[in-house]
């Protein structure tokens, strides 16, 4: 069930933030919050699959991870700093970004990811088409629980040459019941608060400044860098420049003896 999944990644984000609390004391929660989310993200990949590979990618796995990632929890919370409020003067400037990126975010992927109609999933988002592969990947992850995995493209006969912990953190929830619209998204929520918080405090201590910070999340996250300066100069460029695309060239395929082409599954 999803409940499930929800307090199982509840577990190491705790875990996580109970990490970045012991390595950096004197950081305030707009440092702690998104680190610790990018800490627990990671253990989700990690320890879990430790215990996987000796005994298989199955429930029992599941448990001892999550058992040994909440006992490391409760250390910390006992033998670490002892939680104390911290001046925080950057944490407004930071949540005034990351916040309504974050619900903007929450809502394109509600709206717009991996939606099952008439027995098929409808999506807006793959790059470079590649999600189908990973949903593979996820799912034979969770069904064979063989860790390390094969590829299920090739009959199961050959070992991942792929980064596969990237499809653990989705494969877990799979195991523990949820659907795979939520076990896709699921740890996306935490790594994106990651991503956004970690690059506003990156800028920050970059540029000097909370209000430089602000200014270079928007343009990173929303406006592709200073690119558009170009356009500022010379306006009449912007049209032209829409359909410029230039067509691959034509690509022929050797065809076998039999006069038949060849095809390849990439």
């Amino acid at each position: 069930m999803n409940i499930f999944s929800f307090v199982y990644l509840a577990v190491f984000l705790l875990a996580g933030f109970c990490i970045a609390r012991r390595a950096l004391p004197q950081a305030g929660l707009s440092v702690s919050i998104p680190l610790g989310c990018g800490f627990g993200v990671s253990l989700l990949a990690f320890v879990p699959a430790c215990f996987a590979v000796v005994l298989g990618f199955r429930l029992p796995a599941l448990l001892l991870a999550a058992a040994v990632v909440a006992a490391l929890a409760v250390w910390l919370a006992r033998h670490g700093t002892p939680f104390t409020r911290v001046p925080d003067p950057d944490a407004a400037a930071l949540w005034a970004c990351v916040l309504p990126l974050a619900v903007v975010t929450l809502y394109l992927l509600h709206t717009h990811v991996l939606h099952l109609v008439d027995g098929s999933y409808h999506t807006g988002q793959s790059c470079y088409g590649d999600m189908a592969m990973h949903l593979g990947f996820i799912k034979n992850i969770a069904v064979t629980g063989k860790l390390p995995p094969v590829y299920p493209l090739l009959g199961g006969e050959h070992r991942f040459g792929y980064p596969f912990l990237c499809e653990t953190v989705s494969s877990v929830f799979l195991v523990l019941g949820a659907d795979a619209r939520t076990a896709y998204l699921l740890p996306m929520l935490a790594a994106f608060i990651s991503v956004y918080g970690m690059m506003w405090q990156l800028a920050r201590q970059v540029l000097g400044s909370a209000g430089k910070a602000c200014l270079a999340f928007w343009l990173f996250f929303m406006g592709s860098g200073f690119g558009f300066v170009y356009y500022l100069a010379a306006p009449r460029r912007l049209p032209a420049s829409l359909p410029g695309f230039t067509p691959p060239p034509p690509t022929t395929l050797p065809k076998t003896s039999s006069g038949s082409t060849p095809s390849w599954i990439c």
